[in-house]
């Protein structure tokens, strides 16, 4: 990377499409923040119905938590975590890996239904990476589309958070 840092190596026009569709998402989710960041935690693109003075230290922070969650994703035996979910009282915070280098993070609160919302972010996250990482192969992104929306059906019907591993029959986290 260079040390001008993300934003440089991404063209003008691709960082407007992403904003669009953040845009879009932001429209149709009903989430009240949503910011496309690099790992490092800098901001590349935001939308937000609330105040934007606070998105730099915002993506910093998830920036860090996803990076200190991966080593407990190796404890666990995982190649890492795709998807980080917090709860507030109020709201909740959804972070989506996009690609091998960026992060959405997406910021909604307690009405807007956890399961749409993970099916939205997957998709947004999906549509940046072929965005973001346009030489990813088709196949590969495919295979994964496949197996989440899977997962995510299977959300959608029973209620069944999947961040819950009490709830899953026999599931350890300890193997």
């Amino acid at each position: 990377m260079s040390r001008h840092g993300t934003k440089r190596l991404l063209a003008p026009e691709t960082l407007l499409q992403a904003q669009a569709l953040l845009e879009q998402f932001l429209h149709d989710s009903q989430a009240t923040l949503a910011l496309l960041v690099d790992r490092n935690g800098r901001v590349l693109a935001a939308q937000s119905h609330e105040g934007t003075e606070r998105l730099a230290s915002l993506g910093a922070s998830v920036a860090a938590v996803y990076a200190a969650l991966q080593s407990v994703a190796s404890l666990l035996h995982e190649e890492r975590f795709l998807t980080l979910l917090h709860e507030g009282l109020r709201e909740r915070l959804l972070a989506e890996a996009v690609g091998s280098r960026w992060l959405l993070v997406v910021i909604f609160g307690q009405h807007v239904p956890l399961g749409l919302m993970r099916v939205l972010g997957h998709q947004l996250a999906e549509q940046l990476t072929v965005l973001l990482e346009p030489s990813t192969p088709p196949r590969r992104l495919r295979e994964r589309r496949i197996r989440r929306a899977a997962q995510d059906t299977v959300d959608l019907i029973f209620g069944f958070d999947a961040t819950d591993t009490e709830a899953q029959p026999g599931a350890n986290p300890w193997p």
